[in-house]
């Protein structure tokens, strides 16, 4: 999802501006943020000290970087929220789509039927089609606004359903033996779909445990047998740097597999940046604790 869509995804989730209004203001958090940290690195490992233009140089990187990763991150988690209410809502279709069906046997109109439908425990899908009845009773139409809406939410699945609605309306056909069948394909595609989810939740299992146990575990011995053999063999290596190049591999995996595990459930890949961002802390972690326990010193 690139910026042009970002719109969409801050009126979904009622911010109140648009796209540049956002980053102006996460743009002032993160290097408030990025200050604040600075400020306290200064008081740890400075204070006292003279400050150098190269000391003033990395201090400047520093917090750019955290202002750029405070960004990232940010941006990240509004569309994972977006996907988490947009998943939400398609959970709940199939029933929303029989309470329309049951109101359409009722006698009611197809605005009606859908409108009266729009309850509570339907949420957010009920706001949504609340707000698009209150607008259409201006100069708006309400099945114009309900595709839009779709098309907003990114969702193909309600796209079609309202496609199918409007056509159904307009041409006279059962309209509730239509919806009701799409209800009841939707809901076994949903139970297809989580009986795949749990065949392959073993090989999730294994990544994980094998990202979170076995590659710090391997780097950490390899990093020992490293610093033991310049010892024994009087070879000078750049100890300091090969942690690094660790640390790295460790991140950049972490994050591959975030997004890997993401793409397998069906989430969205800002939901896998999320998750290998966790990985990382973890997984750093424990690199951390098992260099220490073996070699003593990082």
């Amino acid at each position: 999802m690139g910026m042009d869509d970002f719109n969409d995804v801050l009126k979904i989730l009622g911010y109140p501006g648009n796209k540049e209004q956002w980053i102006i203001d996460n743009l002032i958090a993160g290097l408030s943020v990025g200050l604040m940290l600075s400020i306290l690195i200064y008081l740890v490992a400075y204070s006292g000290k003279e400050i150098t233009t190269e000391v003033i140089k990395q201090f400047i990187i520093f917090v750019l970087s955290v202002t750029i990763v405070y960004i990232i991150v940010n941006y990240s988690w509004q569309i994972r929220k977006f996907h988490k209410i947009k998943s939400q809502i398609e959970e709940r279709l199939p029933d929303f789509l029989f309470l329309v069906a049951s109101n359409l046997r009722a006698g009611m109109t197809p605005m009606l039927a859908l409108k009266k439908a729009a309850r509570p425990e339907f949420e957010p899908l009920s706001t949504e089609i609340n707000y698009i009845a209150a607008k259409s009773l201006g100069t708006g139409s309400f099945f114009e606004e309900l595709l839009k809406m779709a098309k907003r939410m990114k969702s193909e699945l309600l796209e079609r359903i309202f496609v199918i609605f409007i056509t159904g309306g307009i041409s006279g056909g059962d309209l509730a033996t239509m919806l009701e069948q799409i209800g009841y394909d939707i809901r076994e595609t949903q139970l297809l779909r989580k009986k795949l989810l749990m065949g392959v939740n073993v090989y999730i299992l294994f990544i994980t445990i094998s990202l979170i146990i076995g590659l710090p575990l391997l780097l950490s011995g390899v990093y020992r047998m490293v610093v033991t053999t310049s010892s024994l063999a009087d070879i000078s290596v750049n100890t300091e740097q090969l942690y690094l190049v660790f640390l790295c591999m460790i991140g950049i995996t972490s994050i591959l597999v975030g997004v890997f595990i993401s793409v397998i459930k069906g989430e969205s890949r800002a939901e896998g940046l999320i998750r290998g961002l966790g990985f990382i802390i973890i997984t750093v972690g424990i690199y951390l604790i098992l260099s220490y326990l073996l070699v003593g010193t990082t």
